[in-house]
């Protein structure tokens, strides 16, 4: 059975907020099914609530995903909501590069939490690295 390794799902005019949440709500219920590695959702309007159901995806470990795309995310997203979404990246022991430069992550308001961030993700490539090469 072949499975998909990459997911790209950019630009698209129609992925308001409300059509990801529910798109997220049927992803979420078929998690087992998800076998990408690398998940591209850039140039998207997704708001707090798909951010809330991102951060779920991700705090769950998706078996192989290791890569995260939100980069020019056109919607703000509230602070509350990219804490919850960085806590998702800590607790996740497989993802390795996460990509998001929106304002917000960037910003002086929550620069710790991107350097907190950095440092998991860092954490898991060398994790995966020592376990490549053993």
């Amino acid at each position: 059975q072949q499975k998909i390794e990459r997911v790209c799902m950019t630009n698209l005019g129609v992925l308001d907020d409300k059509l990801f949440v529910d798109f997220m709500d049927i992803l979420l219920e078929r998690l087992d099914k998800f076998h990408a590695f690398e998940w591209n959702l850039e140039s998207n309007k997704i708001g707090d609530e798909g951010m809330k159901k991102i951060a779920e995806f991700v705090r769950r470990e998706p078996h192989n995903l290791e890569i995260l795309k939100l980069t020019n995310n056109k919607k703000q997203v509230n602070t509350q909501v990219l804490k919850e979404l960085i806590g998702g990246i800590e607790e996740n022991k497989k993802l390795q590069y996460f990509y998001y430069n929106g304002s917000d992550m960037y910003g002086w308001r929550l620069k710790q939490y991107y350097d907190r961030c950095e440092k998991h993700l860092r954490a898991n490539q060398n994790a995966r690295r020592k376990a490549f090469i053993a």
